[in-house]
């Protein structure tokens, strides 16, 4: 009986002994993606990219400096006049895209970020593709990016 007793304390040592360090290595990783995280929002990687993440209401965190790139990158890779975001989503993905990997080119996020990222970029990009073309037909912005056989 005493022996029955000591070998089931051992199995239980052995266990937490097993466990626990598990456990304590689980929530170090933890810990340390969620410090990593918090620190690396809006500095620049080796890579010269920017790391954000998705902020609330489909907007970025940062918020600036992404939204004000994605007019940058609009307007130095338009090719074609549309009357929305949407058509040109329709009608020209690889365009969508083109603008899309632009913008990875300048800003990093977690893998696991990434449709959260899509949506915010696609909500921006339609906002801002349509008050870009809003402020050259008022005329309160140059309209010279774009092509001269695109202009009426």
């Amino acid at each position: 009986m005493v022996a029955m007793v000591v070998v089931m304390v051992i199995i239980m040592v052995m266990a937490v002994a097993v466990v626990v360090p598990a456990m304590v290595i689980t929530i170090m990783l933890v810990a340390m993606t969620v410090m990593v995280t918090m620190v690396m929002i809006g500095s620049v990687d080796n890579d010269g990219r920017m790391w954000i993440r998705p902020g609330p209401q489909n907007m970025f965190d940062p918020p600036i400096l992404p939204t004000r790139d994605i007019i940058r990158i609009i307007k130095s890779k338009f090719e074609d006049c549309w009357e929305n975001y949407a058509e040109v989503k329709k009608n020209r993905q690889d365009l969508a895209d083109l603008w899309y990997g632009e913008f990875k080119r300048k800003y990093k996020w977690l893998p696991e970020r990434e449709r959260q990222i899509r949506k915010s970029f696609d909500h921006k990009t339609s906002n801002g593709y349509s008050n870009a073309m809003y402020r050259v037909r008022k005329k309160i912005d140059s309209d010279n990016w774009i092509p001269n056989e695109m202009r009426q």
